[in-house]
């Protein structure tokens, strides 16, 4: 693992910064400004598209022709040129997409400075820098936690490990990783050029395909014929210049005839056509990151979707509450206060803010953040109870058989059953809250029309495989009760056998549903991905082709080929028939 240096100043948490030290910080150098360049430069853009066997062939007979002095001859440089200007358009539009969709690039992170906090652009951060993360961000630059609140870390872009890292106080974090849980006081310590960034790339801000299948053919085409036209083309000036002894002569003749052998107009309506693909998307408001994915995503034969923010909208509404150990309006105070205490914004803790009911009064000694993989958030109070708020099936210890029947029957009504727990000496469940989805109104026609295109859907979720499997259904993915609990699955199971058998996975961690999908790959399968939160990312950066919903997650959407900046589902139908 890669160290990084002690901070140069003990900036103050409470005050972080004044504007004088930032001025200073900036006089040195010490700005975070080189991390938008992830994507390749344009000189070099430009060099690779100039630089070819191909135009090096054209240029060859070019120099040949002009040295005849017959230079209407030369009119056949016209779609070479056109050749260039296309391809280094397409690659040029396709850094700049990257550049704008970049994690990096487009988050704004709030900062303690004068002893205020503000939003600021990642180009403003400097080093020392007091920055607050929370569970979804990804860090701008290397840092030392000052302050922490159950922070959790992903550095899978840096070690290849996707496990969760929990970070104590003075625990280093690095740019690239990504919160998983918790909140965090950061101070930076290397920062633009000196921090880890430069690495990023395998991580988020590369593409998955530098050309299309259909490029690679085409270019593999032109490789064979490019060798083979060279001994042709010598054979037919040898011919020609025996029989007329005229060097001019011969050449224009062996030109014309090795001009009609080049396939250039092939590589022209090829640049055009994926080069109009992504105008045409970018006018649907889709966010094209990389342009080799609209065609893989016209190859997909199984799509995957997660439901929270896909299949639904992602609006939660808390529709019941059942008591056991305590009363409605303790749970929902206990509920509040835990939401308060991990300053969760998820969708849940959105709908149990909705709520608007009074805190638990009861003072926290520890908060116990919410992650995607242990599916629950919580607090410890001063008297060392604890109250803990998550799914049932990973949270109740040895249910009740009434219990367990009123969660199974709530989650195939298509309930995300929520249960409330109190530990001191025992567990104690004071009970469930019961939280309904709104299913997107154009998913049943998007996934009906998909479906006759001959995609194949798999529903991965965190959520309860019931619920997603009558969710899935209510959308119209006929599921027929393929569903399958993944908390229960072993280590040593077999996914290639999961994956042909099962329609719906529930209680998925996210390491899981990268594993899921490569286990399609594995099978034969092109594989698409669509998400929307920070726990879709590994299953995201798998797929051959992936697809984000705008405005939950800025690592989901710097890990996505694809985003719906307008949220608009049924943007899919297009995308595909553009492909196609």
């Amino acid at each position: 693992m890669v160290k990084i240096k002690k901070p140069q100043t003990y900036t103050s948490l409470e005050n972080g910064l004044t504007d004088q030290q930032v001025d200073t910080q900036v006089q040195k150098g010490l700005i975070n400004v080189q991390i938008k360049k992830l994507s390749r430069p344009i000189p070099k853009i430009l060099a690779d598209n100039l630089f070819t066997l191909f135009n090096l062939l054209n240029l060859i007979i070019a120099i040949l022709i002009f040295w005849t002095g017959s230079y209407r001859n030369l009119f056949f440089l016209g779609p070479v040129i056109a050749n260039i200007v296309i391809g280094s358009y397409q690659e040029i539009r396709a850094k700049l997409t990257i550049d704008k969709i970049s994690l990096v690039n487009s988050q704004n992170f709030t900062v303690v400075r004068n002893g205020q906090r503000k939003e600021i652009v990642i180009d403003d951060l400097v080093e020392d820098d007091i920055v607050l993360i929370k569970r979804g961000d990804t860090m701008p630059a290397d840092g030392i936690v000052r302050s922490s609140n159950g922070l959790q870390t992903n550095e899978s872009g840096i070690t290849g490990e996707a496990d969760t890292i929990t970070k104590s106080v003075d625990d280093e974090v690095f740019s690239g990783s990504f919160v998983i849980a918790g909140q965090a006081k950061i101070q930076l310590t290397q920062v633009g050029h000196e921090s880890f960034v430069s690495k990023l790339s395998s991580a988020v801000g590369k593409e998955k395909r530098s050309v299309s299948v259909l490029m690679k053919i085409i270019n593999n085409i032109i490789k064979i014929l490019t060798y083979t036209i060279i001994p042709i083309g010598l054979l037919l000036f040898f011919r020609s210049y025996l029989k007329n002894g005229d060097v001019a002569q011969s050449i224009l003749g062996t030109s014309a005839s090795v001009i009609g052998m080049i396939p250039e107009g092939l590589v022209l309506l090829t640049a055009v056509a994926l080069a109009t693909g992504s105008y045409n998307l970018s006018k649907r408001n889709i966010l094209v990151r990389s342009l080799s994915a609209i065609e893989t995503l016209a190859r997909v034969d199984t799509l995957c979707l997660d439901k929270t923010g896909t299949i639904t909208t992602g609006k939660l509404t808390v529709k019941k509450t059942i008591a056991y150990g305590s009363d409605e309006n303790t749970i929902k105070a206990i509920a509040t206060k835990i939401v308060e205490a991990t300053q969760e914004t998820n969708a849940t803790a959105l709908a149990i803010g909705n709520l608007n009911f009074q805190p638990f009064e009861d003072e926290v000694k520890e908060v116990i953040p919410f992650s995607s993989e242990t599916k629950y958030s919580g607090f410890i109070d001063k008297n060392d109870v604890r109250y803990t708020m998550g799914a049932p099936e990973f949270i109740i210890q040895n249910p009740d058989q009434k219990v367990a029947k009123r969660i199974k029957q709530a989650a195939e009504n298509g309930f995300r059953v929520i249960a409330i727990l109190k530990e001191d000496i025992k567990q104690s469940l004071l009970g469930l809250l019961l939280i309904s989805d709104e299913i997107r109104p154009q998913a049943s026609s998007t996934f009906s029309y998909l479906r006759n295109q001959g995609v194949d859907f798999k529903v991965i979720s965190g959520d309860n495989p019931a619920t997603v499997s009558n969710v899935a259904n209510q959308a119209g993915i006929a599921t027929g009760n393929s569903y399958i609990d993944m908390s229960s699955i072993t280590e040593d199971q077999d996914y290639h056998k999961l994956v042909k058998e099962y329609k719906v996975f529930g209680r998925v961690r996210p390491s899981q549903k990268a594993d899921l999908i490569k286990a399609m790959q594995d099978n034969g399968l092109t594989v698409g991905m669509t998400g929307d939160g920070v726990n879709d990312v590994l299953a995201m950066r798998q797929s051959d082709c992936s697809v984000a919903i705008a405005g939950e997650s800025d690592a989901a959407e710097a890990s996505a080929d694809f985003v719906l900046l307008d949220r608009n589902f049924d943007s899919m139908i297009f995308m595909l028939n553009e492909g196609r």
